[in-house]
C-alpha cells in the first residue's frame, strides 16, 4: 500500500491500524505457540510447533482456552 501521496488519506488511515493489528495478532500467536511447544511431548522428545515446514504456511493459534480430547465416536 502506497501511503506516501495525499491522494487517498482515508484508505491509508484505515489500512495502517488494520496492518498493525494483524502484525500484533501474528506476534501473539507465535509467542503463544512457543509457550505451548515447551510443554508438548511425543515420548521423550519435545514437539516444536515453531518449526517452519517449507510447503505449509506458518502455524497459527486458532483458539484460546482449554483443549481436550474426547474418545472417538463420543460427542
Amino acid at each position: 500500500m502506497e501511503c506516501g501521496s495525499i491522494a487517498n488519506p482515508l484508505v491509508c488511515a484505515e489500512w495502517i491500524p488494520g496492518e498493525s493489528n494483524k502484525t500484533i495478532r501474528d506476534w501473539e500467536s507465535r509467542t503463544r505457540l512457543g509457550e505451548v511447544s515447551k510443554e508438548l511431548r511425543i515420548g521423550k522428545d519435545r514437539l516444536d510447533l515453531m518449526l517452519l515446514i517449507h510447503h505449509l504456511d506458518p502455524r497459527k493459534l486458532l483458539r484460546k482456552g482449554v483443549l481436550t480430547k474426547a474418545k472417538a465416536g463420543v460427542s
